[in-house]
């Protein structure tokens, strides 16, 4: 399969990918364990659909009867540029990348099916529950942050790949060399880190911008500070990622006008706004709410001639937070 493992590796970057590799389907033991441990430690938060498919993602062949191998793929973007105010993760800033990552990735199926046409392929990117970031390991280390990083271009990339019951020749996992460097566990704005290597999705602004659904406790108000939409703070700070944020291309527009954002959401359909984009994870509701929060914590009274547009929203939360936030803002 030495000749198989040439061709996607010559033919991936054609389709967008700077990066590829071979893995084992079923994760190492330490990654087996550690999660075990952070689920058991409830380190997920809300996020019941980790705990859910817990089997799945320790033994993909569940998800892929016979899968032996993983081809694992990365596609940078943009890294953020220096911007203060009101923002959202440059991950965000541009089309959505789970439909482009998923369209290559059949396309690099079609390939390996033209020299292995018996072959089980599937695809796959961060909406399956498979411990990709382990896997890509064999190509990249792991930075105290639980990102992956390559030495050379840093951790802004997305993750992708397929499993397959191929049998291809594996890479060497990188050890870790972050040193004594801890400047992302320092830079934490919510101290998200108990512990080198884990985070604690309910102090990660990424998780409670995206994921976490329903109303802010006012520790969670002050904890997301300016950020809309994701985070980018403890990859910024990463060395790896110094010099691939000076040769960074043009990122997406990172910034938000708040006041512009939700008086669109009073006019026109969620879906037709950000469906094309990854804020839609953050669904209708949640956005709103975090552009509420933001703009409280900027004491941002410019909103307040768009509150009055919630009033008869159809979503009675919305109409409820909407008017909490009315009364904050006039009450300062």
């Amino acid at each position: 399969m030495s000749e198989l493992a040439e061709v996607i590796r010559r033919e991936a970057p054609s389709l967008g990918f700077q990066r590829v590799g071979f893995a084992p389907a079923r994760p190492e033991d330490l990654h087996r364990a550690a999660l075990e441990r952070w689920l058991e430690a409830g380190r997920h938060a809300g996020m019941a659909f980790m705990d859910e498919t817990r089997a799945v993602r320790l033994d993909p062949r569940r998800l892929l009867p016979g899968a032996r191998s993983a081809i694992m793929v990365a596609r940078y973007y943009p890294p953020p540029p220096p911007v203060e105010g009101p923002r959202i993760s440059a991950y965000a800033a541009g089309p959505d990348y789970h439909a482009s990552m998923k369209e290559s990735l059949h396309d690099l199926c079609a390939t390996i099916r033209e020299h292995a046409p018996d072959a089980q392929l599937l695809p796959f990117v961060d909406t399956h529950p498979v411990l990709e970031r382990a896997r890509r390991r064999r190509t990249g280390l792991r930075g105290q942050n639980t990102m992956l990083i390559h030495p050379r271009d840093g951790s802004f990339f997305f993750l992708g790949g397929i499993l397959t019951d191929l049998e291809l020749p594996l890479g060497t996992p990188l050890t870790e060399n972050c040193g004594t460097c801890h400047a992302c566990l320092d830079a934490c704005p919510t101290s998200a880190f108990p512990e080198p290597f884990v985070v604690d999705s309910a102090r990660c602004i990424g998780y409670l911008t995206v994921e976490h659904r329903g109303r802010f406790t006012n520790k969670q108000r002050a904890m997301i500070g300016e950020w809309v939409f994701g985070c980018d703070v403890c990859q910024t700070v990463c060395p790896f990622n110094h010099k691939p944020m000076q040769r960074a291309g043009e990122a997406g527009n990172v910034q938000v006008d708040v006041r512009k954002m939700l008086q669109e959401l009073t006019q026109q359909p969620f879906n037709r706004l950000h469906g094309d984009s990854a804020i839609s994870r953050a669904r209708r509701r949640g956005m709103i709410r975090n552009l509420l929060v933001v703009a409280e914590n900027l004491h941002d009274k410019s909103i307040l001639d768009v509150l009055p547009l919630f009033a008869d929203d159809r979503d009675k939360v919305v109409v409820d937070m909407a008017e909490a936030t009315r009364r904050r803002l006039v009450e300062e």
